[in-house]
């Protein structure tokens, strides 16, 4: 099976889509203006030492600062914080996880270098293998290979398919760039970025199984080279450049529209619903108008099945995380909660975040857990796409910006006017020019004395 990933850079976001034959697979969305620091290394300097919170407040850089708590510290687990750090010290941390929701970036110093056949953790040592590895004159080979480099070195399973100095060749790379980091670091006087792992829209197809064909497509540049650089330099590619968008012409747009609706039809009738709140996510499977048929289990275990293959695609695709609640058509035999527990289990397998499945409550709900590996999709639309005018979320902004180039497509000439409620006011005034400069026409702004905020209207000038 071929898969594609395709990456379109636009004035206000990155969109990432990573497609299995014609089915879309995983999806990634950065904003422009609150591109992710995830994966960095920075040579930062502790604020404060809060003995409440058992942490330290580090100061990254960028008017930025994170949390470094306890347990992310090499060292004594029995030893206190302040037996580690004094307030002002400089230290190296990695950001693991973005701030969100007012919460600062979570830190730690157990640093890691990765590639999509190899994680490096240059503070540890030995060789760790996957389970599903089962190549055992290669494993001894590759660890005879990296005994002399130091650190930890854990190769991903797609590594076993790899010709062994291929693998090698990765391992002293990462070694390598390591040194680098080490280097520059003892000459750092002040905080300081000393490394920034490659485009997270590049490095969407990492985890995919060993072997498998990809293709990348993009239209920028640097960001092709950014795949290149992880997949191989023979990596088939195309840089697109046509005006088109390279998503909508993939037939994608209505697919990703779709994954801000909270309702999802389900092959053959029924829906679920989906329900995101700051505690969890809740997500309700319903009959509708299913003819489920079948008799009392047979029938909603059907649909059930159903639902759960969609739910593991929309966990994924709309990178939802924390403890996630489902309601399912209720299930009175063992046996058929079983086989629901059983297909999940098969439908999330390939989810690269960690998922754990609890199983049912007492109340007949299922609760599962996902790993938090970036901020939800709805979470980013909400931001706001610009600074200077937050009243105007990154779901407003780019939707006008697509209007736009549908008129042009449309053959509206390269001349058009826009005409806008009062909330868009501000964004406009900061964007104007940009937005014309980007989609290559002339665009003449009109407030509109009598309309509501948030309407506007494009028409030819």
């Amino acid at each position: 099976m071929t898969y594609s990933l395709l990456i379109e850079r636009d004035l206000f976001q990155t969109r990432a889509c990573l497609l299995q034959g014609d089915t879309l697979i995983d999806y990634l969305l950065e904003p422009a203006h609150h591109q992710s620091r995830k994966g960095q290394i920075i040579k930062g300097r502790i604020l404060k030492l809060d003995d409440a919170l058992n942490a330290a407040f580090v100061d990254l850089g960028q008017n930025q600062s994170g949390l470094l708590p306890r347990k992310a510290i090499r060292g004594d687990k029995s030893s206190s914080l302040r037996d580690f750090f004094t307030e002002g010290q400089r230290l190296l941390v990695q950001i693991q996880k973005d701030p969100v929701d007012g919460k600062p970036a979570e830190l730690t110093t157990f640093l890691e270098l990765q590639t999509p056949t190899l994680i490096y953790r240059p503070l540890g040592s030995g060789i760790i293998f996957p389970g599903k590895w089962k190549d055992a004159d290669k494993k001894a080979a590759l660890t005879k290979r990296v005994s002399d480099l130091p650190g930890e070195f854990r190769p991903r399973s797609r590594a076993e398919a790899e010709p062994l100095e291929v693998t090698f060749a990765a391992a002293k790379a990462l070694h390598d760039q390591w040194q680098d980091i080490k280097s520059r670091e003892g000459t750092a006087k002040k905080t300081v970025t000393l490394y920034t792992p490659p485009p997270q829209a590049a490095s969407l197809a990492q985890h995919l199984p060993p072997g498998e064909e990809l293709e990348v497509l993009s239209n920028d540049p640097k960001l092709i080279a950014a795949a290149k650089s992880l997949y191989g330099e023979d990596t088939p590619s195309e840089i697109w450049a046509r005006r088109e968008s390279l998503l909508a012409h993939h037939g994608l747009e209505d697919t990703l529209t779709s994954l801000t609706e909270k309702q999802i039809a389900l092959t053959g009738g029924g829906n679920i619903t989906v329900e995101q709140t700051e505690a969890l996510v809740a997500i309700d499977v319903n009959s509708g108008t299913s003819d489920m048929g079948g008799g009392a289990t047979e029938g909603p275990l059907s649909l059930n099945l159903v639902a759960a293959k969609e739910i593991a695609r929309q966990i994924r695709l709309r990178n939802l995380s924390g403890i996630l609640i489902i309601d399912f058509l209720r299930l009175q035999e063992k046996e058929a909660r079983q086989a629901l527990n059983d297909a999940l289990s098969r439908y999330i397998v390939d989810d690269p975040a960690t998922v754990r499945l609890i199983g049912f409550t007492s109340l007949g709900l299922f609760e599962m857990t996902r790993q938090r590996t970036r901020p939800s999709l709805a979470h980013l639309l909400s931001l706001p796409a610009v600074p200077g005018a937050p009243e105007v979320s990154l779901r407003r902004a780019s939707k006008l910006v697509t209007d736009f180039r549908q008129q042009l497509d449309a053959g509206q000439g390269a001349r058009l006017t826009f005409t806008y409620g009062p909330a868009w006011q501000r964004f406009w005034k900061i964007t104007s020019s940009e937005i014309s400069s980007h989609l290559g026409c002339h665009i003449t702004g009109v407030a509109a004395k009598e309309t509501g905020p948030w309407d506007y209207d494009i028409s030819p000038a």
